[in-house]
């Protein structure tokens, strides 16, 4: 048999052996993660290069991960193949990551070899680009793994679709892939020069000191609190030089994630682009934004009573984005969560939702393979975002499990359901708070505060309930508007939320023109909880404005 016969037949078995999406992914951070040992083995030089436990465990694979992504999209792209068919089979390979240090011992006979991002200025990263990572920042052992997986992908697009064009598209893009994310290190330096007045001549030594002696000067969040960060071995690293190294990380590592999450979206739409938009439609933006309003006002508040500007860095700048990911992901979890659980509710309520659906997109398998993919991304993300954030985050996710399912399901109770949607988010003004203010002491947020967060959101909370009667009557499940009927139910909550718009002003900032205001919009609010015809989009826009307002009112 010939090789290339022999090649085609391992593929085909490849393609059709028993793999889920979680073994596949499992394969792949386990060929990443030995790679990284290695690499750390073979490595005794730290200049530029990424060591540490956030590394090791986000850093490296979320940025080997974007290259695996790569492989997945642009082979579906151009054989047509099914998506989870390429993936099968670029996992069984992916042991191929291990070549550069196990190739780079045996050269350099132990000798140290730097593993670093390609920087320079453009005209040197352009001559790199043509020259096969040319200007000698890369070791033969990454060049030839490069090699190696060029060669391979090029096989095996020619194998799909016996087109020697698309052959060569393929492998142009995947080298291309590669090699922006080999300059990582220079396009971010070029954004920091995009969004500051200091601008930094884009070079090698630049591009290092930038990152080792110059970014966390002025960063705001440099002081929070990490997971892992200030056990340090003297004979290796300064304090400073520590904690410069854990932002390093920290910056590329949300970078990475964050593009690892976005080319996850586009691997869902090759999978189904009919699932890819069903996911979509299930977000409820509305409350995507209330807890992004909310992580708002904790910034709002931290800056305000510390006196701190909110971005000093590109550090700060992602280590907010970062907060603002994990609590998009986390409220994903619960939406994905809540909706498994609420089948029976659901087919009287909500009937637009995937998994009731006469037709339903998702099997169950499928529904929860996406639901611990939005819950990785949010451990993600809060783990790089600091302790506080992941904790918050932790307890925030844990609040809307007992909330949503058995055998606790305390949505279930009045009083209580509403109690724990308030602290959830409290919890989302703290994760603000807490990495803009930089401190650690949870005395440091104001008792009045804390209170008046809960108090306002126990009281509009139950809003929500007004569109679930029946659902929520057939389970058993006590509301007001429930217990006390659609009419009278709707004059409670209305006069509820007439309360909480009221009560803003006395807690937070009081003026003759912010009572103005809160009386206008609880006004507004209570006419619209009590329409015939009740549009839930409708109070979440007017509560939007009204807070955007009275924080623009209160800074004039």
């Amino acid at each position: 048999m010939k090789i290339k016969d022999y090649a085609e037949e391992i593929i085909n078995k490849i393609e059709n052996i028993q793999l889920s999406f979680w073994s596949t992914i499992s394969l792949i951070y386990i060929a990443i993660f030995f790679r990284t040992f290695l690499e750390n083995f073979a490595n005794t030089s730290n200049l530029n290069h990424m060591t540490g436990f956030v590394d090791t465990f986000l850093g490296y694979p979320a940025w080997f991960s974007i290259i695996f992504l790569a492989v997945f999209i642009i082979a579906r792209i151009l054989t047509k193949e099914e998506i989870t068919k390429v993936s099968k089979v670029v996992a069984v390979f992916s042991f191929i990551v291990m070549v550069p240090p196990i190739v780079d011992l045996i050269l350099n006979k132990g000798n140290p070899i730097p593993y670093i991002f390609i920087s320079g200025n453009y005209s040197e990263l352009l001559k790199s680009f043509f020259t096969y990572f040319g200007g000698g920042d890369l070791g033969i052992g990454i060049r030839t793994e490069v090699a190696v997986v060029l060669t391979g992908f090029g096989f095996y697009i020619f194998n799909k679709t016996k087109n020697v064009g698309h052959t060569i598209i393929g492998i142009f893009l995947l080298y291309s892939t590669i090699f922006v994310a080999l300059i990582f290190p220079t396009l971010v330096l070029s954004l920091k020069n995009t969004i500051s007045n200091e601008y930094q001549v884009i070079n090698k030594s630049n591009t290092i000191d930038f990152y080792f002696k110059k970014e966390p000067v002025k960063s705001v969040t440099e002081e929070r609190t990490f997971l892992i960060d200030t056990v340090i071995d003297k004979n290796f690293y300064s304090p400073l030089a520590q904690r410069i190294l854990n932002m390093y990380s920290t910056t590329f590592a949300i970078i990475f994630l964050a593009i690892n999450a976005i080319l996850m979206g586009w691997y869902l739409f090759l999978y189904s682009s009919k699932k890819f938009f069903a996911v979509f439609r299930n977000f409820r933006y509305l409350r995507i934004v209330h807890y992004f309003l909310m992580i708002s006002v904790g910034i709002y508040l931290g800056v305000t009573l510390t006196g701190r500007s909110p971005v000093g860095s590109i550090f700060d700048l992602f280590s907010f984005v970062s907060l603002f990911l994990a609590i998009l992901f986390a409220w994903l979890f619960a939406v994905w969560e809540n909706d498994e659980v609420d089948i029976e509710i659901d087919r009287i309520s909500n009937q637009e939702r995937p998994l009731v659906k006469e037709d339903s997109l998702f099997s169950l398998k499928e529904w929860q393979d996406i639901k611990y993919l939005f819950l990785t991304y949010s451990l993600g993300f809060a783990f790089l975002s600091g302790l506080y954030s992941l904790v918050f985050v932790l307890l925030f996710i844990f609040v809307y499990h007992i909330y949503s399912t058995p055998p606790l399901k305390l949505k279930r109770f009045i009083g209580i359901s509403s109690l724990l949607i308030a602290i959830n988010a409290l919890l989302a003004v703290w994760m603000g708070f807490f990495l803009s203010a930089g401190t650690e002491k949870l005395s440091a947020f104001p008792g009045k505060y804390t209170f008046a967060i809960l108090l306002i959101f126990l009281l509009v909370e139950n809003v929500k309930n007004i569109k679930d009667i029946e659902g929520d009557k057939k389970e058993g499940i006590k509301t007001i508007p429930v217990i006390f009927g659609e009419k009278k139910g709707k004059m409670i909550i209305g006069c509820c939320l007439f309360l909480a718009a009221i009560l803003v002003p006395f807690i937070f900032y009081f003026s003759i023109y912010t009572l103005l205001l809160g009386i206008f919009f609880g006004i507004m609010l209570f006419r619209l909880t009590n329409r015939k015809e009740f549009k839930e989009n409708y109070i979440f826009i007017t509560y939007f404005i009204y807070i955007v307002l009275f924080f623009v009112m209160i800074n004039i």
